[in-house]
């Protein structure tokens, strides 16, 4: 007989009748003598057919719980779960790396942006720059920043560059940290298009003018270098450098003591040319310690899209203004030496014809 069919009021497939062991409304069903002890007890136990509960498809000691998959609302754990998720994004702030070279200044850049009328279309035309004269200075050093930030992307992977850290007072930032086998460097970038540049033991000179870069240079990396001693007292000293943008000429009557002054071209090859002093782990250390945002004086964010949106857009504007100019320019030229051409043919034949 059926003895195993789970449904009391199933028929039995082979006969098609009702198996004998069906219990009768009302009438406890008698417990074969041929099962076991165990078999019984389970058998005898099991509810009436009408009133049978559907069983659980998966038992609660055996049952898997997905912690990447929240509780059904109303539930107990519910309103915590949600609250420990809002929590851990908190507890992890953006990481110093993921800033962008030029970061503060473009950000400067385009607040001063916001004072400037928009130009007409004459103005467009003739190619007018979009830059007001304030906003010029600020705008050649967000591209010099950018240049060595590119430069310093095509390093090894046991390079790590951070961009636009602030330290100190007065919204003032570190143009890049590097860290690498060679060492720690702070690089402080100038943006000198086609200007001759001299270099002496504390001073550098731009087209005849002083300019304090060399103490700068030191006082930057000095402030780096008492962040990382007060987690790592034997790190090795950190070296200021001073990279410069499109220079004309760099001229060197002496060589700065402690910083390292050298044309931006010429940096990437300068580094990967340096012996190591750092090793893997110590690496790996300083880097844990300058990309938490914990580290430095405030904690800044990385920047937004819209800010390279906009910073893009007055880009190209500078761009295609500085093309149009140059148009404007070799047309003026292509003029005057038509007119010249035009009056020296007009001379030669009065000239014959008298």
């Amino acid at each position: 007989m059926c003895v195993s069919t789970r449904d009391c009021g199933a028929r039995c497939p082979a006969t098609a009748i009702r198996c004998a062991t069906s219990p009768v409304v009302g009438v406890p069903p008698e417990v074969p003598r041929s099962l076991t002890s165990d078999h019984r007890t389970r058998w005898a136990r099991r509810p009436h057919c009408s009133s049978r509960v559907a069983p659980d498809p998966e038992p609660k000691h055996l049952r898997v719980v997905d912690p990447a998959r929240p509780p059904p609302l109303g539930l107990p754990g519910a309103a915590a779960s949600g609250r420990a998720r809002r929590s851990n994004v908190t507890l992890h702030p953006p990481a110093m790396r993921n800033r962008i070279a030029a970061q503060l200044v473009i950000e400067h850049l385009l607040f001063r942006q916001t004072a400037v009328p928009p130009r007409t279309r004459v103005a467009r035309l003739f190619g007018q720059s979009p830059l007001c004269p304030e906003s010029l200075g600020w705008y050649l050093g967000a591209q010099g920043e950018i240049t060595v930030g590119k430069l310093l992307a095509t390093l090894p992977e046991d390079w790590t560059a951070f961009h636009a850290v602030p330290i100190g007072k007065n919204d003032t930032d570190i143009d890049h940290i590097l860290v690498g086998p060679g060492g720690i460097f702070t690089i402080n970038t100038k943006h000198h298009c086609r200007k001759r540049v001299s270099v002496g033991t504390r001073t550098v000179t731009v087209s005849g003018h002083k300019r304090a870069y060399l103490p700068a240079a030191e006082h930057e990396a000095e402030r780096v270098s008492t962040v990382l001693r007060e987690r790592m007292p034997l790190v090795t000293p950190v070296q200021p450098v001073v990279a410069l943008v499109d220079p004309k000429q760099i001229t060197f009557r002496d060589r700065p003591a402690q910083v390292k002054v050298l044309d931006a071209r010429e940096l990437r090859q300068w580094l990967l040319n340096l012996q190591p002093v750092l090793t893997e782990h110590e690496i790996a250390e300083v880097v844990v310690i300058l990309d938490s945002p914990a580290t430095w004086r405030e904690r800044p964010s990385p920047a937004s899209d819209d800010v390279m949106t906009r910073f893009d857009t007055l880009d190209g504007q500078v761009r295609r203004a500085r093309i149009r100019r140059i148009l404007w320019q070799g047309a003026g030229v292509l003029s005057l030496f038509s007119v010249a051409v035009g009056g020296a043919m007009l001379l030669e034949q009065a000239l014959l014809g008298g």
